[in-house]
């Protein structure tokens, strides 16, 4: 029987791999990131923005993940089809990496691709100034160490990108 979906044994090569992963992230906007501190583990949805493979996100400094980030640096996220049907059409991102404020004048820049990306986040957070969110609200990157892409229409198992393609800095622009 023939199968509706591409299927290989074999993970395509490492800059396919890389392209077709920041093309999955560019078409998300959220990610579910694990963290664990004196209260325990949690997990928390966050919208996010990215500079390659280097995410960002905003929150307020008194919610449990950040308090578990400014404990244990050390994060874990997924992003994923909310919508998956079926195991073939299951896709997303794991990763492993560490967490941490953004400070003056990247914070700004962070800013300024949430505020081009998400329409709505001016009424969602009270911004008073050019400089973006409040004290309260805390602007943090997640950095990987170890990425994994899954796309099961293409190869049967999670395929890890390359160390040296998670450090690749891209300018501002790129990101949204």
């Amino acid at each position: 029987m023939p199968s509706l979906h591409e299927y290989s044994e074999t993970p395509p090569p490492t800059s396919e791999l890389a392209t077709r992963a920041l093309a999955y992230l560019l078409s998300r906007q959220c990610m579910t990131l694990a963290t664990h501190g004196p209260e325990g583990l949690w997990a928390a949805s966050v919208f996010y923005v990215n500079l390659g493979f280097k995410l960002y996100f905003v929150s307020r400094a008194d919610t449990r993940h950040v308090r578990n980030i400014t404990a244990t640096a050390e994060v874990a996220a997924t992003i994923t089809d909310e919508a998956a049907a079926d195991w073939p059409s299951i896709r997303g991102i794991q990763l492993e990496g560490v967490a941490g404020p953004v400070q003056a004048p990247h914070r700004r820049d962070i800013l300024a691709l949430f505020s081009r990306r998400f329409a709505f986040v001016d009424h969602l957070w009270a911004w008073t100034s050019t400089t973006g969110a409040t004290a309260a609200e805390c602007v943090y990157s997640v950095r990987p160490s170890r990425l994994f892409f899954v796309d099961h229409r293409i190869h049967a198992a999670r395929a890890e990108l390359p160390k040296s393609y998670l450090e690749l800095e891209l300018p501002v622009e790129a990101g949204v």
